[in-house]
C-alpha cells in the first residue's frame, strides 16, 4: 500500500459504499498512518450517527496513526457514549501516552462497567505521575472493595506516589492508611485513638484498624465500642470484629446480642458466621431462631448464618419451626435450609407448602424439594409449562437439580425459545451437561444475530472444551464477519489456542496483525502456544538440526 491507495481510501469514504468496505478502508489507512485521513476520521469517530463499529475502528486507526489531538474532541460526550468507545478512547490515551487527559479519566469513571473502570486505573497508573496520583486517590476514597483493590495494586510500586505521602499531613496520611507502611500507620493510628472524640476520625480509624489487623486489635476495637454512644460507630466496630480470628470476639459478640438494640443484634449475627460451627454459637443463635418475641429479620438472620452445616439442634429446631411457624418471612427461610440440610426425612413436612397461595413461599418450596429429589416436583413442572413461567427463575433450577431424561427435554425446549432473561439464568446451570444436542443448540445461540451479544458471548464460552466440527465451522463464521463484536471474536481466539485448532493457523496470523489490540494481543498469544506445542514438535519429527535453528531465531526474536 502507497499514497495511491491512501488517496483512493480517502476518496472512497465519503461515497456511498458497505459497511464492510468502509471498515477495511478506515483500518488500512490506520496501517498506512495517514496524517491525511486525521480529520476525516475524526469526523467519523465523533459521529453519533455512524455505525458503533466504524467509529471504533476510526479511533483505532487515529490511534495507529499516532494524532495526539483527537482525544480531546470526545472528553465532552463521554457520559453518554456506548461503553466501546469509550474502552478505544482509553486505549488511545493509554498508547500515545496523551497527558493532558489525565484531569478527564475521572469523568469515565462514571461507566457502571467494571472493565471501563479497570481500564481507568490502568490508564492512570501507567502514566506515574503526581497528577495522576492525585486522581487515582480520588477514585479510591468512593470506591468499592474490588477498585480499592486494583489501585492498591499499581500504588505499591508507584514512585509518585511515595512522593505524595512524604508530602502529606497527618489527616490527609489517615484517609490513606492502608496504603502507607504498616509501621507507619500503627503509631499514626494510636496517637490518634489516645487524641480524638470526632466520630468520623474514629471511623475512619476503626475501618484502618481492620485492614491493618494491628496488634491487640480486639482490645483496641471493644475499647472504643464502649466509650462512645455512636450507634454508626459501633456498627462499624462489630463490622471490624467479624474480620477478625480472635476466639475471645464471640463473647464480646455474645453481650451485643443480649443487649437491646435489635440493628446491633443484627450486626452481631453477621459477625458470628465465620464460628458458626462453634457449639455454643449455634446454641445461642438457635435461641434466636426460635424466639418468636425477636424481631423477625434477626430470627431470618440466624437462620441464615447457620445454613449448610449439619447439626442436630439445629435440624431439630427448623423441623419443630416448619410445623408451627406463621410468618412467612421466616418460613421461607426454615423451608430452604430443610432444602439444604439434604435429609429425606423433612420432605412430607415441606410438601405441606406446595399448593400454598403464596407465590414466593412456593418458589422455595420447590427449590428445597428439588434438592431432596422430590419427584413430585419435577411431575408438576414437566406437566405444567406454566408453572414454568410463574415460578421463574426458581423453576429452572429446581428442574436442573434433576438428572433425568425430561430435563433435556425441557432445557431444549428453553433454549429454542430464545427467551434472553430466561436464557441468562439458564446458561450458567447447564456448562458442565454432556447433551450433544443440547451443545449443538448452544451453538445455534452463539451464533444467532437476533440474541443479544453479552448472551451469545457467554454461551460460546461454555462452548470452549466442545469438540465437534459444527463449533469448528462455527468458529470460522464468526471470525470472518468483518461486524461481529470483538469480544465473540476474542473467544472463538481463545477456543482455538484451548482446543489447539492448528489447522486454523492463517486465521491466527490474520488477527495477530489487527489495529484491534484486544484481538491482536490475544492471537499472538495463541500465535506462540502454535509455536512452542505444535510447530517445534513437528519440526523435531521431520529435521533435529532444523529445530535448533527454529529455537535459536525464537529467543532472537
Amino acid at each position: 500500500m502507497g499514497a495511491y491507495d491512501e488517496m483512493l481510501y480517502l476518496e472512497n469514504l465519503s461515497k456511498n459504499i458497505t459497511k464492510a468496505q468502509k471498515i477495511e478502508m478506515i483500518e488500512n489507512l490506520g496501517k498506512l498512518k495517514s496524517r491525511k485521513a486525521i480529520s476525516e476520521l475524526t469526523r467519523i469517530a465523533r459521529n453519533e450517527m455512524e455505525d458503533e463499529k466504524i467509529r471504533a475502528k476510526a479511533i483505532l486507526s487515529l490511534t495507529e496513526i499516532g494524532d495526539l489531538n483527537f482525544v480531546k474532541n470526545f472528553f465532552p460526550l463521554v457520559e453518554q457514549e456506548d461503553k466501546e468507545i469509550l474502552e478505544m478512547i482509553l486505549i488511545a490515551i493509554r498508547e500515545l501516552n496523551i497527558y493532558y487527559a489525565i484531569p478527564e479519566l475521572e469523568k469515565f469513571f462514571k461507566s457502571k462497567d467494571n472493565n471501563i473502570k479497570k481500564e481507568v486505573i490502568e490508564t492512570l497508573a501507567k502514566f506515574n505521575t503526581l497528577e495522576s496520583v492525585k486522581v487515582l486517590l480520588k477514585i479510591y476514597s468512593n470506591g468499592d472493595n474490588f477498585i480499592k483493590s486494583e489501585i492498591r495494586y499499581y500504588l505499591k510500586e508507584s514512585e509518585s506516589f511515595e512522593s505524595f505521602l512524604n508530602d502529606s499531613d497527618e489527616l490527609t496520611l489517615l484517609n490513606f492508611i492502608t496504603l502507607i507502611p504498616k509501621e507507619k500507620a500503627e503509631i499514626l493510628l494510636r496517637k490518634k485513638i489516645e487524641t480524638t472524640e470526632d466520630e468520623e476520625l474514629l471511623i475512619l480509624i476503626v475501618k484502618s484498624i481492620g485492614e491493618l489487623k494491628l496488634k491487640n486489635i480486639l482490645e483496641i476495637l471493644e475499647k472504643i465500642y464502649k466509650s462512645t454512644e455512636s450507634k454508626k460507630l459501633k456498627s462499624i466496630i462489630i463490622e471490624n470484629i467479624a474480620k477478625i480470628s480472635d476466639k475471645g470476639k464471640i463473647e464480646f459478640l455474645f453481650s451485643v446480642l443480649d443487649s437491646a438494640d435489635r440493628d446491633l443484634k443484627a450486626k452481631a449475627i453477621l459477625a458470628l458466621e465465620s464460628n458458626k460451627t462453634n457449639k455454643a454459637v449455634i446454641n445461642k443463635l438457635v435461641d434466636v431462631m426460635k424466639n418468636r418475641d425477636e424481631w423477625w429479620m434477626n430470627r431470618k438472620l440466624a437462620i441464615i448464618t447457620l445454613e449448610h452445616i449439619d447439626n442436630k439442634e439445629y435440624f431439630e429446631a427448623l423441623i419443630e419451626m416448619i410445623k408451627e411457624e406463621d410468618d412467612n418471612r421466616i418460613l421461607r427461610n426454615v423451608i430452604s435450609a430443610l432444602g439444604d440440610a439434604r435429609k429425606k426425612i423433612a420432605i412430607p413436612y415441606i410438601e405441606g407448602y406446595i399448593n400454598n397461595s403464596n407465590l414466593e413461599l412456593k418458589k422455595v418450596v420447590i427449590i428445597a424439594l428439588s434438592k431432596l429429589g422430590d419427584e413430585k416436583v419435577l411431575g408438576m413442572l414437566v406437566e405444567d409449562r406454566s408453572l414454568i413461567e410463574t415460578l421463574f427463575p426458581e423453576s429452572i433450577k429446581a428442574i436442573l437439580n434433576f438428572k433425568d431424561e425430561r430435563v433435556e427435554e425441557v432445557i431444549l425446549g428453553i433454549l429454542k425459545s430464545r427467551q434472553e432473561k430466561v436464557l441468562d439464568v439458564i446458561l450458567g446451570e447447564i456448562a458442565d451437561r454432556e447433551s450433544r444436542e443440547i451443545k449443538d443448540e448452544l451453538l445455534k445461540i452463539a451464533l444467532d444475530k437476533l440474541v443479544s451479544r453479552e448472551i451469545r458471548a457467554k454461551t460460546l464460552m461454555i462452548l470452549s472444551s466442545y469438540k465437534s466440527e459444527l463449533l469448528d465451522n462455527g468458529i470460522d463464521v464468526i471470525l470472518s464477519d468483518i461486524e461481529e463484536w470483538w469480544m465473540i471474536k476474542k473467544i472463538a481466539l481463545l477456543i482455538i489456542g484451548e482446543q489447539k485448532m492448528y489447522k486454523k493457523y492463517s486465521t491466527i496470523i490474520k488477527y495477530a496483525n489487527d489495529i484491534d489490540k484486544r484481538m491482536s494481543n490475544t492471537a499472538r498469544q495463541v500465535a506462540k502456544d502454535f509455536y512452542k506445542y505444535y510447530f517445534l514438535e513437528e519440526l523435531s519429527k521431520e529435521n533435529s538440526s532444523m529445530l535448533e535453528i527454529a529455537k535459536d531465531i525464537a529467543e532472537l526474536i
